[in-house]
Protein backbone atom coordinates (compact mmCIF):
# COMPACT_ATOMS: atom_id res chain seq x y z
CA UNK A 1 0.00 0.00 0.00
CA UNK A 2 2.82 2.57 0.71
CA UNK A 3 4.36 2.09 -2.78
CA UNK A 4 1.09 3.20 -4.69
CA UNK A 5 0.59 6.31 -2.19
CA UNK A 6 4.22 6.73 -2.85
CA UNK A 7 3.70 6.49 -6.62
CA UNK A 8 0.56 8.66 -6.81
CA UNK A 9 2.36 11.03 -4.64
CA UNK A 10 4.97 10.96 -6.98
CA UNK A 11 2.64 11.38 -10.22
CA UNK A 12 0.46 14.45 -8.68
CA UNK A 13 3.78 16.20 -7.68
CA UNK A 14 5.09 15.58 -11.79
CA UNK A 15 1.83 16.95 -12.78
CA UNK A 16 1.47 19.82 -10.54
CA UNK A 17 5.12 20.26 -11.61
CA UNK A 18 4.76 20.55 -15.15
CA UNK A 19 1.22 22.58 -14.78
CA UNK A 20 3.54 25.25 -12.45
CA UNK A 21 6.02 25.38 -14.96
CA UNK A 22 6.35 28.95 -16.05
CA UNK A 23 5.07 29.68 -19.71
CA UNK A 24 6.22 31.46 -22.26
CA UNK A 25 5.72 35.07 -22.68
CA UNK A 26 3.52 36.08 -26.10
CA UNK A 27 6.53 38.31 -26.81
CA UNK A 28 9.22 34.93 -26.67
CA UNK A 29 5.92 33.38 -28.75
CA UNK A 30 6.81 35.54 -31.22
CA UNK A 31 10.51 35.61 -31.40
CA UNK A 32 10.22 31.73 -31.32
CA UNK A 33 7.83 32.01 -34.51
CA UNK A 34 10.13 34.64 -36.25
CA UNK A 35 12.54 31.80 -36.08
CA UNK A 36 10.28 29.32 -37.31
CA UNK A 37 9.88 31.02 -40.44
CA UNK A 38 13.71 32.28 -40.33
CA UNK A 39 14.76 28.43 -40.40
CA UNK A 40 12.11 27.05 -42.51
CA UNK A 41 13.44 26.50 -46.21
CA UNK A 42 11.84 29.36 -48.61
CA UNK A 43 9.97 28.08 -51.88
CA UNK A 44 12.04 28.49 -55.05
CA UNK A 45 10.14 31.37 -56.89
CA UNK A 46 10.97 32.41 -60.26
CA UNK A 47 10.80 36.15 -61.16
CA UNK A 48 8.52 37.24 -64.06
CA UNK A 49 10.98 39.98 -64.56
CA UNK A 50 14.25 37.41 -65.34
CA UNK A 51 11.32 35.25 -67.64
CA UNK A 52 10.30 37.98 -69.79
CA UNK A 53 14.07 39.40 -70.27
CA UNK A 54 15.35 36.25 -71.27
CA UNK A 55 11.67 35.11 -73.78
CA UNK A 56 12.81 38.54 -75.49
CA UNK A 57 16.45 37.56 -75.58
CA UNK A 58 16.15 35.11 -78.24
CA UNK A 59 14.03 37.73 -80.84
CA UNK A 60 16.71 40.86 -79.85
CA UNK A 61 19.54 38.70 -80.39
CA UNK A 62 17.61 37.21 -83.76
CA UNK A 63 17.02 40.95 -85.19
CA UNK A 64 20.32 41.91 -84.36
CA UNK A 65 22.07 38.96 -85.99
CA UNK A 66 19.11 39.65 -88.79
CA UNK A 67 20.75 43.30 -88.93
CA UNK A 68 24.53 42.30 -88.52
CA UNK A 69 24.37 39.85 -91.55
CA UNK A 70 22.46 42.68 -93.92
CA UNK A 71 24.74 45.40 -93.19
CA UNK A 72 27.38 42.72 -93.65
CA UNK A 73 26.08 41.97 -96.72
CA UNK A 74 25.81 45.49 -98.28
CA UNK A 75 29.43 46.09 -97.08
CA UNK A 76 30.71 43.17 -98.78
CA UNK A 77 29.19 43.95 -101.92
CA UNK A 78 30.25 47.79 -101.96
CA UNK A 79 34.42 46.34 -100.69
CA UNK A 80 33.83 44.63 -103.97
CA UNK A 81 32.13 47.35 -106.06
CA UNK A 82 34.87 49.76 -104.78
CA UNK A 83 37.63 47.36 -105.64
CA UNK A 84 37.28 47.34 -109.49
CA UNK A 85 36.77 51.06 -109.29
CA UNK A 86 40.14 53.33 -109.98
CA UNK A 87 38.98 56.85 -109.76
CA UNK A 88 38.59 58.98 -107.00
CA UNK A 89 35.36 59.63 -107.91
CA UNK A 90 33.91 57.16 -108.84
CA UNK A 91 34.88 55.41 -105.22
CA UNK A 92 33.30 58.74 -103.68
CA UNK A 93 30.00 57.41 -105.32
CA UNK A 94 30.13 54.06 -104.43
CA UNK A 95 30.34 54.72 -100.64
CA UNK A 96 27.93 57.44 -101.00
CA UNK A 97 25.29 54.59 -102.12
CA UNK A 98 26.93 52.25 -99.82
CA UNK A 99 25.69 54.17 -97.04
CA UNK A 100 22.53 55.09 -98.29
CA UNK A 101 22.11 51.66 -98.80
CA UNK A 102 23.17 50.58 -95.33
CA UNK A 103 20.57 53.45 -93.66
CA UNK A 104 17.85 52.01 -96.13
CA UNK A 105 18.04 48.47 -95.01
CA UNK A 106 18.42 50.42 -90.93
CA UNK A 107 15.11 52.41 -92.22
CA UNK A 108 13.71 49.07 -93.30
CA UNK A 109 14.38 47.62 -89.74
CA UNK A 110 13.52 50.20 -87.35
CA UNK A 111 9.80 49.80 -87.42
CA UNK A 112 10.27 45.96 -86.13
CA UNK A 113 12.59 47.16 -83.30
CA UNK A 114 10.61 49.52 -82.02
CA UNK A 115 7.94 46.90 -82.59
CA UNK A 116 9.92 44.58 -80.61
CA UNK A 117 10.93 47.14 -77.48
CA UNK A 118 7.60 48.12 -77.12
CA UNK A 119 6.34 44.43 -76.46
CA UNK A 120 9.17 43.93 -74.56
CA UNK A 121 8.70 47.00 -72.25
CA UNK A 122 4.55 46.41 -71.66
CA UNK A 123 5.62 42.82 -71.12
CA UNK A 124 7.85 44.17 -68.36
CA UNK A 125 5.25 46.01 -66.53
CA UNK A 126 3.52 43.38 -66.47
CA UNK A 127 5.88 41.23 -64.98
CA UNK A 128 6.59 43.81 -62.58
CA UNK A 129 3.16 44.09 -61.05
CA UNK A 130 2.61 40.14 -61.01
CA UNK A 131 6.06 40.21 -58.96
CA UNK A 132 5.07 42.88 -56.44
CA UNK A 133 2.04 41.51 -56.08
CA UNK A 134 3.33 38.09 -55.36
CA UNK A 135 5.84 39.65 -53.40
CA UNK A 136 3.01 41.32 -51.36
CA UNK A 137 0.97 38.03 -51.08
CA UNK A 138 4.11 36.21 -49.90
CA UNK A 139 4.23 39.19 -47.30
CA UNK A 140 0.99 38.97 -45.81
CA UNK A 141 0.99 35.18 -46.23
CA UNK A 142 4.17 35.13 -43.80
CA UNK A 143 2.63 37.57 -40.97
CA UNK A 144 -0.46 35.04 -41.03
CA UNK A 145 1.73 32.38 -40.50
CA UNK A 146 3.65 34.11 -37.96
CA UNK A 147 0.30 35.22 -36.09
CA UNK A 148 -0.82 31.70 -36.04
CA UNK A 149 2.52 30.47 -34.67
CA UNK A 150 2.05 32.66 -31.60
CA UNK A 151 -1.73 32.40 -31.03
CA UNK A 152 -0.89 28.68 -30.97
CA UNK A 153 2.12 29.12 -28.85
CA UNK A 154 0.02 31.28 -26.24
CA UNK A 155 -2.88 29.45 -26.30
CA UNK A 156 -1.21 26.06 -26.32
CA UNK A 157 0.28 27.15 -23.12
CA UNK A 158 4.30 26.74 -24.18
CA UNK A 159 6.94 26.38 -21.63
CA UNK A 160 9.12 29.25 -21.42
CA UNK A 161 11.80 26.39 -21.88
CA UNK A 162 10.77 24.91 -25.00
CA UNK A 163 10.29 28.69 -25.91
CA UNK A 164 13.97 29.22 -25.11
CA UNK A 165 14.86 26.32 -26.66
CA UNK A 166 13.00 27.09 -30.16
CA UNK A 167 14.33 30.83 -30.05
CA UNK A 168 17.95 29.09 -30.06
CA UNK A 169 17.80 26.56 -32.33
CA UNK A 170 19.63 27.08 -35.69
CA UNK A 171 18.02 24.31 -37.50
CA UNK A 172 14.53 23.20 -38.52
CA UNK A 173 14.98 19.67 -36.74
CA UNK A 174 16.78 21.44 -33.39
CA UNK A 175 13.33 23.54 -33.74
CA UNK A 176 10.81 20.71 -34.11
CA UNK A 177 13.02 18.83 -31.28
CA UNK A 178 12.27 21.28 -28.27
CA UNK A 179 9.73 20.28 -25.75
Amino acid sequence: MKKVSLVLVCAFAMVFAVSCAKKATPELCAQACAKKVELAPKPVVENPVDKVAAAFKAEEDALAAEEGNAMAEIQAACDTAAANLTKEEEKAAAVAKCDADKAAKATELAPRKEELAAKKAAAMDAAVKAKAEADKKAAEQLEADKTACAEECVNGRFTEVKVNCQIAATTVEEFDACK
